[in-house]
């Protein structure tokens, strides 16, 4: 999207100002958002928005019965990237926003293509005395929002960036402070974070989406490198039919026709979700036309559960030694089948389960990142783990870079 005119905007944006303070980021959880706002697991329409009375300013009451008449509105909020400047447009209310850079604004571009970056300077927050505030992603992208708790004495420092995956919606308690949304994946910045990770040295594959990995293999990214292509994709986030994982992208033959090395399928069990046993058909179906191929089939398995209308993964020992036991049973034969697993507790007991080949998945991406990394060192000492898979965790670091990111993962092998 293009630029906004500067006579459009809602607020002229203040410059000059060469001082940054750097806010945490967290992943947003029910639990560090206390006292800030809730997750909103499932159908939007369904979750209730706070409406409180006007606060009373000064020694005036507010009238009785009044001051919660304002209602509720909504609207598509869209926030977009134009060079290097994040701008906004909220229909609810009908305005234009400039939120803010990537560079100081004095050297930002305000429109041409989008450029790799590092952070978000923003010049703005503002609160809702009367009324609570939901953002949901439409489409399923990830998301931050910088936050911090209700008071008039606000500065840069309370403030704490809650980052949601796209998979749920963030809602924000009437009087708690926010900025802006900040839209995290913005199509060339993900790929340049990509092509900086393969690129480094030890990294030997990929694995993607078909639209990810042909943009890649257009770039020249993807030259001597293992491919491993994505083949369920049906199970969306947040909805009814999220366990019944159909086969939506690759399958055996586009992989083998492709020269990819494997295909990679997500295997979720609920014991309470009819879907499950399609999802279990069709994995094994997978397994068994990759290996008549002779290529990778890498199950990712899981039982899962519903909780609050959102599926969660259950990753105690015993619910992940249930769910690899059952994907390596799946398919004609078990010979070319990798498993792809997290980290759990008691991670010795859990992999003696099974003699498959597995590599390490990295999760959420968490600020204590020195934690994961001596995880997945601790992991990869045990004799069936035979590497890391590691996707959001080292292209969006906490902290630093993603080569520095990647460097110290490559460093545990």
């Amino acid at each position: 999207m293009d630029s906004l005119n500067p006579a459009e905007l809602s607020y002229k944006p203040s410059t000059g100002v060469a001082r940054v303070h750097t806010t945490p980021v967290v992943t947003a959880t029910e639990d560090n958002l206390k006292g800030y706002g809730r997750i909103v697991p499932g159908d939007p329409k369904n979750f209730p928005i706070e409406i409180v009375p006007w606060p009373a300013q000064g020694r005036r009451p507010i009238d009785k019965n009044t001051g919660d008449q304002g209602g509720v509105t909504e609207g598509t909020f869209t926030g977009w990237w134009s060079g290097d400047t994040l701008y906004a447009s909220n229909e609810a209310v009908n305005d234009r926003y400039l939120f803010g850079w990537s560079e100081f604004p004095e050297q930002a571009r305000a429109n041409g293509p989008t450029t790799p970056r590092q952070h978000a300077l923003l010049w703005r927050a503002n609160y809702h005395p009367d009324g609570g505030q939901m953002f949901w992603p439409i489409k399923g992208q990830p998301f931050a929002v910088p936050l911090a708790l209700p008071g008039d004495d606000v500065t840069p420092e309370k403030f704490t960036a809650f980052v949601c995956d796209g998979s749920c919606g963030l809602y924000v308690h009437p009087n708690v402070w926010h900025g802006p949304i900040i839209p995290l994946e913005d199509r060339v910045e993900l790929l340049d974070r990509i092509r900086t990770a393969l690129a480094r040295p030890g990294v030997n594959g990929v694995l993607g989406t078909p639209d990810i990995l042909e943009d890649l293999l257009l770039l020249g990214a993807l030259d001597d490198k293992v491919v491993i292509g994505s083949m369920n994709r049906g199970g969306l986030a947040g909805t009814s039919f999220e366990i019944d994982d159909r086969f939506t992208a690759y399958d055996a033959d586009s992989i083998a026709l492709a020269g990819y090395e494997g295909g990679k399928m997500l295997l979720r069990i609920d014991p309470d979700d009819p879907g499950t046993v399609a999802t279990l058909e069709s994995c094994g179906n997978a397994v068994a036309q990759l290996a008549s191929r002779r290529v990778m089939a890498m199950v990712e398995p899981f039982i899962s559960h519903r909780v609050d209308g959102r599926v969660r993964n259950d990753l105690t020992p015993e619910a992940m030694i249930r769910a690899m036991t059952v994907a390596a049973g799946l398919g004609t034969t078990s010979a070319y089948t990798w498993l792809k697993v997290p980290i759990v507790a008691d991670m010795e007991r859990v992999m003696a389960a099974t003699t498959l080949p597995a590599l390490i998945l990295g999760g959420e991406v968490t600020d204590d990142a020195e934690g994961a990394y001596s995880s997945w060192s601790k992991a990869l000492q045990l004799p069936t783990v035979q590497g890391l898979v590691i996707g959001r965790s080292l292209l969006y670091p906490a902290r630093g870079s993603v080569a520095d990111a990647v460097d110290r993962a490559v460093s545990l092998l």
